[in-house]
């Protein structure tokens, strides 16, 4: 669970994001794979009970593509016509190196967002906005999590 800021103009702020996957442009996972290409990827289990678990609360995520970076506001206007042009959806810090560790270790991962601004917008979304999508993004994981313990 966290936060991204947006690439996809179809998004709008306080929407969430489900992660399928993530570009790794982050140093750890350079490190772990010592410079290596790799496609870090979500369990298709976890990423199947968060959008489960988000359509049963009436809510549509977007599913797809981020990218991970290891930089606040690393990513500049610039990159956004990049960025879309290869399908992500939005910027965040964590998730390629929680999808690499979690295939090393054997281990379930997935990744929900609550976006919180257009990248290279100053403007974020109005704080009670924000507020009510964490909460939403706390209740489907919640959700998913329970699926998951039925499997």
């Amino acid at each position: 669970m966290g936060t991204a800021g947006i690439v996809n103009r179809e998004i709008k702020p306080g929407e969430l994001v489900i992660a399928l996957a993530s570009i790794p442009m982050d140093g750890t996972s350079r490190m772990y794979l010592g410079g290596a290409p790799y496609a870090p990827t979500a369990s298709f289990s976890v990423t199947r009970a968060l959008v489960e678990a988000s359509e049963g609360l009436g809510h549509m995520p977007h599913v797809g593509l981020i990218q991970t970076e290891d930089a606040f506001y690393g990513t500049t206007a610039a990159d956004i016509p990049r960025l879309a042009k290869q399908g992500v959806l939005a910027v965040e810090m964590e998730a390629s190196t929680l999808f690499l560790l979690g295939k090393l270790r054997k281990v379930e991962t997935g990744c929900v967002l609550v976006t919180s601004n257009f990248i290279g917008d100053p403007q974020f979304v109005a704080s009670e906005v924000l507020q009510a999508s964490v909460t939403e993004m706390i209740q489907i994981t919640l959700g998913a999590l329970e699926r998951l313990s039925e499997e």
